[in-house]
């Protein structure tokens, strides 16, 4: 055919068709856990409860000091505010993502309430025929002068920062911002949260050469 193949490779296949014609099955891949909490995170769990569950608990306050990881969320507080002080709370944008499915938008839901003690009709009671409709991931921002339109994520996509530049950021920074303040574009602070996409160093540097000012991660 005059594509080039390494030894493994050839070595590889010729396995697996002795392995088809023998009738042998390869052993299913084991997936690991997936978005499992650190362990460490864990641990701390185990603490805090400990902490609470008797009489007279310590506060909040004082949990954040005792342990270091709640207390750098404590310190995160006033460095945030610093960007709602006066009228600076009025050009915060915050923008996220979220899905939309369609059993979001077909007019009159079929539930009811059921009070404790009376029986409802048995013809009542629906059974949800699809249990992963379709969806469709969009983002969007709000902030003191309004919504910006949603922006809708294609279908199947990889959610990557170069994804995440083309279809939200650049019309966000292009269309969205100006519209929405004007003359004052240039005072507009993003807010985001702290998904991968949101802090990936392609992301970040693409805001900077925007000059787009924006709340960083440690705030």
């Amino acid at each position: 055919m005059g594509y080039p193949a390494s030894y493994g490779t050839v070595r590889r296949i010729l396995r697996k068709d002795k392995d088809t014609t023998k009738g042998v099955q390869k052993k299913p891949k084991e997936i690991p856990p997936q978005n499992t909490r650190p362990q460490h995170i864990k641990s701390i769990e185990k603490k805090v409860f400990k902490d609470i569950d008797k009489p007279n608990p310590p506060s909040q306050r004082q949990m954040a000091k005792k342990y270091k990881q709640a207390q750098q969320r404590l310190n995160r507080g006033p460095n945030f505010l610093k960007y709602l002080k006066g009228e600076k709370w009025k050009f915060i944008l915050t923008i996220d993502d979220f899905w939309v499915y369609p059993t979001y938008v077909n007019g009159q839901r079929k539930v009811y309430y059921k009070f404790r003690g009376r029986e409802n009709c048995k013809e009542w009671k629906k059974n949800c025929q699809r249990k992963h409709p379709k969806g469709i991931m969009c983002c969007a921002g709000i902030s003191f002068r309004g919504p910006t339109k949603m922006f809708i994520i294609p279908s199947g996509a990889k959610i990557n920062a170069d994804l995440y530049i083309q279809n939200v950021l650049k019309p966000l920074i292009e269309k969205e911002i100006p519209r929405l303040y004007g003359k004052e574009a240039h005072k507009v602070v993003l807010h985001q949260d702290n998904a991968p996409v949101h802090q990936a160093r392609k992301t970040q540097e693409y805001l900077r050469q925007s000059k787009v000012k924006f709340i960083p991660k440690e705030h």
